[in-house]
């Protein structure tokens, strides 16, 4: 029994430890968050920095959203990241908005951080992409992955008006969930 208990702990570590890993190992170096929300809300993004993996003294960075669906409003940093900048902005121009910033004291390879959050109204209850492009400077060749938002009303549409779910309203929600 003490045998069976001890390959039973040995095969949990040994799972956990490989999740772990492999959440690690496949994360992306820059990050936007998936975001769910209701009609006619606030919505914020997290611009996050995943286990740099060089020093960061400077950079610059763009990210397209669709200015139709979604306003930008403001962005905001945590104390943790506030000081360590000379120079930092974020510059909105129609469904562009331009990140840039200079450190004190760079952010080293292997630092996981939030580097800052955007803040943006819902204008139309759609589903969306916010695309990161034009990495320059140090993150110039990093990976990243984009943010996604998401309608999470689970409201029921009556699409051909008959009163009863079918067939119209399956393929409906099937378009709603795979974003077209």
């Amino acid at each position: 029994m003490r045998l069976s208990r001890k390959i039973f702990f040995i095969c949990i570590f040994v799972f956990i430890y490989t999740g772990t890993f492999i959440q690690y190992s496949f994360a992306e170096n820059l990050e936007l968050n998936t975001n769910a929300y209701t009609s006619g809300n606030t919505i914020i993004f997290d611009l996050k920095i995943n286990n740099a993996p060089n020093d960061v003294k400077a950079f610059g960075l763009k990210i397209e959203f669709n200015p139709e669906i979604l306003s930008y409003v403001s962005w905001e940093q945590e104390d943790q990241i506030k000081n360590r900048f000379n120079y930092f902005d974020c510059n909105p121009q129609n469904g562009l908005l331009t990140i840039g910033g200079g450190t004190i004291d760079s952010i080293k390879a292997g630092e996981s951080i939030n580097l800052v959050s955007l803040n943006f109204n819902i204008l139309k209850n759609q589903n969306d992409t916010l695309r990161i492009v034009n990495l320059v400077d140090n993150f110039k060749n990093w990976t990243v992955k984009d943010g996604v938002i998401k309608n999470s009303q689970s409201s029921y549409e009556d699409v051909n008006q008959d009163g009863k779910v079918g067939l119209a309203e399956v393929i409906n929600l099937l378009q709603i969930v795979s974003g077209f």
